[in-house]
């Protein structure tokens, strides 16, 4: 049993979520803070929001900020945004041994579902779990144990793929094991130092493993 995030594993949206977070702070006259975006990777995107608002004083209620949100990465998701090239194939390869896949996300279902859909994706996931159907997202355990809830691993046998600090602590802390995959060396050493099992530079090298779980 295979446990899938969505944003840096199945979807290549990192760089333009990044952008979209610059653009927002922009917006509103806020420059970009160093590293803070890395540490937003993993809640929802109501916790981003809400603690974007706190941090930054920004103006307006949560409600409408979320909105404008909202409307930025659905855009991003239906024109710029792609899955990793080698995906289809791993997923292909795995669903086709017998694997059961899962997708665990924080960001909003609608874009993921409509992303799925668009690049012929949906059928490899059994369940798709985001990050409207918990009340904390990442790092907090709460998505993966909804997935293993739904998927009755009750021995927490499952594994899971991360790209992210947040996402490996998450994973972790559900009792799971976590595949590492991001192509930037530092940032593996950093899922490494968060908990993560292994790590490989992308998603193809780590089919090996990924097959034989």
């Amino acid at each position: 049993m295979l446990y899938f995030d969505f944003d840096g594993v199945v979807a290549d949206s990192v760089p333009a979520l990044h952008s979209i977070y610059s653009d927002f702070l922009i917006f509103y006259d806020i420059t970009p803070q160093p590293g803070e975006f890395e540490r937003l990777n993993g809640p929802s995107l109501q916790e981003i929001v809400a603690c974007l608002k706190h941090v930054h004083g920004l103006p307006g209620d949560v409600e409408d900020l979320l909105a404008r949100y909202e409307a930025l990465r659905r855009d991003a998701y239906a024109k710029r945004i792609k899955p990793f090239a080698d995906v289809a194939r791993v997923l292909d390869s795995l669903a086709g041994a017998g694997q059961t896949l899962h997708l665990v996300t924080a960001s909003e279902p609608g874009p993921v579902r409509d992303f799925l859909a668009t690049w012929r994706l949906t059928e490899y996931f059994r369940e798709v779990v985001c990050g409207n159907a918990v009340a904390r997202a990442k790092p907090a355990p709460d998505l993966y144990l909804l997935a293993m809830e739904r998927s009755e691993d009750v021995f927490a046998a499952g594994l899971a793929i991360e790209d992210s600090v947040n996402g490996v602590r998450s994973a972790v802390s559900a009792g799971l094991r976590v595949f590492g995959v991001h192509a930037q060396a530092t940032v593996r050493a950093a899922l490494t130092e968060a908990g993560a099992w292994r790590t490989a530079a992308c998603l193809g090298d780590a089919l090996p493993t990924l097959g034989a779980w």
